[in-house]
């Protein structure tokens, strides 16, 4: 099957359950979980993106186990609660930066339709690294770019 980005979906979707269930991530296992989406084990580990997911799962769980064995005093049931939780605040975190990342690309644009960029980037004199930064994550348009480079 090809690399499609249900099938990927399907996969992560698999593999996150198989995390929670705590149930041991193994190519054969997910291959039986996946009702046919996917054949045979090779199907995930010959391919570079599944093997990529594949792995990145094997790896939390893992990390978890890791964590379930050497923690004294909490129960697995405790700190698989505690798992949840810190997950979904990361849910929380990424839709939060997602929105400030609009926010301040929308900010942006404002003051570059009333002629301002440069002055907005004025502010960040002496900090090169934090306009970088915001370049990379996608907050300052392309135009903010551009005037950034010649001030």
């Amino acid at each position: 099957m090809g690399n499609s980005a249900r099938t990927l979906q399907i996969l992560e979707e698999t593999l996150e359950i198989m995390v929670l269930e705590n149930e041991k991530i193994t190519a054969r296992a997910v291959i039986a979980r996946m009702d046919g989406v996917l054949k045979h084990p090779s199907d995930i580990t010959r391919n570079v993106e599944r093997r990529k997911l594949f792995n990145k799962y094997k790896d939390r769980q893992e990390r978890i186990r890791y964590s379930l064995k050497n923690r004294s005093g909490k129960s697995a049931q405790s700190l698989a609660t505690e798992i949840a939780r810190l997950s979904a605040e990361v849910q929380v975190l990424r839709s939060e930066r997602s929105l400030l990342i609009a926010s301040h690309r929308a900010a942006i644009l404002a003051v570059g339709e009333l002629g301002g960029t440069s002055a907005w980037l004025k502010f960040f004199t002496g900090y090169n690294s934090a306009v970088e930064h915001l370049q990379d994550i996608g907050a300052i348009p392309n135009g903010g770019g551009k005037e950034h480079d010649s001030a």
